[in-house]
């Protein structure tokens, strides 16, 4: 399954790549995404090496908005990789997978991890777990994260605005693991940001003097993640 719902400018977007729905194009784009495998290569410890062939199945996706106006086709093409392409995929995968340490653990044990922030922002997240108990076959582990960007960067946001971006905020999440694949097999997770991006003074966009746009973005999320045969 793959549900998709974006809010922006007044517009909202909402779409199930089950179901056809001629008037929404990225409905169509989406559901070419459906079944279509690509390769995740994971260290034992947890650590992400590589993201292969996502970047092939959304160029092929994009497909759909072919018969678009060319700047309505950028502007999907935009929103599917911001979204789903290999550095959203990856950041969102590095947020639910644990990364162990290299040392044994035991119940009490607290550990952590850095990663850059991805998808656009510039940033870092810090990753802190902590096993709370275990038996043979599964073990319940704790996580939150401090997640804070870089404020002095330069982004580039839609048509081209130049901003930084002063965000911080906080996950916290409850895993069971899985202890023969060390891979959950369920996650909650709940994530707070909040702060603001400084749109750039740009008389070709009309921004007359650097403008502050206070953000904040609420999820709330849970995974039951299958291992096939």
């Amino acid at each position: 399954d793959l549900k998709f719902n974006f809010n922006a400018k007044n517009q909202n977007i909402f779409v199930d790549a089950k179901v056809t729905k001629q008037e929404e194009p990225f409905q169509a784009g989406l559901k070419k995404v459906l079944d279509q495998p690509f390769t995740v290569e994971i260290q034992t410890t947890g650590i992400i090496n590589k993201v292969d062939g996502l970047e092939t199945i959304l160029d092929n996706a994009a497909g759909a908005f072919s018969t678009l106006k060319k700047d309505e086709q950028e502007a999907y093409r935009k929103l599917m990789k911001d979204q789903f392409g290999t550095d959203a995929f990856q950041s969102w995968l590095e947020q639910l997978l644990i990364m162990y340490p290299a040392h044994g653990i035991k119940t009490g044990t607290q550990w952590e991890e850095n990663v850059p922030l991805r998808g656009g922002l510039i940033g870092r997240i810090d990753l802190y777990w902590n096993l709370q108990t275990w038996d043979t076959q599964t073990a319940k582990i704790g996580g939150t994260s401090k997640i804070n960007t870089d404020k002095v960067q330069m982004l580039t946001l839609d048509d081209g605005i130049k901003a930084t971006a002063e965000i911080s905020g906080t996950t916290s999440s409850n895993y069971l693991i899985n202890r023969s694949s060390g891979l959950p097999s369920i996650c909650v997770q709940n994530t707070d940001m909040s702060g603001n991006y400084t749109y750039k003074a740009d008389k070709a966009k009309r921004i007359k003097h650097d403008l502050k746009v206070p953000v904040k973005v609420v999820t709330n999320a849970s995974y039951k993640i299958k291992q096939m045969k």
